[in-house]
């Protein structure tokens, strides 16, 4: 009972990447490679603002400077994501009794009286 009490703690690193756990940086990079596009050599498009640019990197500077609130929403949308993941009363899915520490190994369920798997002998 004491067990239900106590609260959980924070995730570790691991375990956050294993669920999940969103880079900052790497969805903003995400963001500005979706919204860069290549219409020929040396002509590249902003689609966010249908812009034309020589290169890249110039698509890259005017999105920052020009879609500068589509930036703070993609970094908004990853730390809400990052909080729910390490918010302990997030709702989840129970945890498999197997699952928990402190469970033993053993006959998971089966029976000794022999037949098979999930054999059931009638009743004389």
């Amino acid at each position: 009972m004491g067990s239900f009490l106590v609260p959980k703690s924070d995730l570790d690193p691991s375990e956050a990447s294993k669920l999940g756990m969103k880079s900052e940086d790497e969805e903003v990079e995400k963001f500005v490679q979706a919204n860069t596009q290549e219409l020929g050599k040396d002509k590249w498009l902003c689609p966010l603002s249908g812009k034309k640019f020589k290169g890249p990197d110039f698509v890259r500077k005017h999105i920052f400077n020009k879609h500068s609130e589509k930036i703070q929403e993609v970094k908004k949308e990853v730390k809400y994501y990052n909080n729910y993941l390490k918010d302990p009363k997030r709702p989840m899915l129970p945890e498999h009794p197997f699952n928990k520490p402190g469970h033993r190994g053993g006959s998971h369920g089966s029976n000794s009286s022999g037949g098979g798997r999930n054999y059931h002998q009638p009743d004389p």
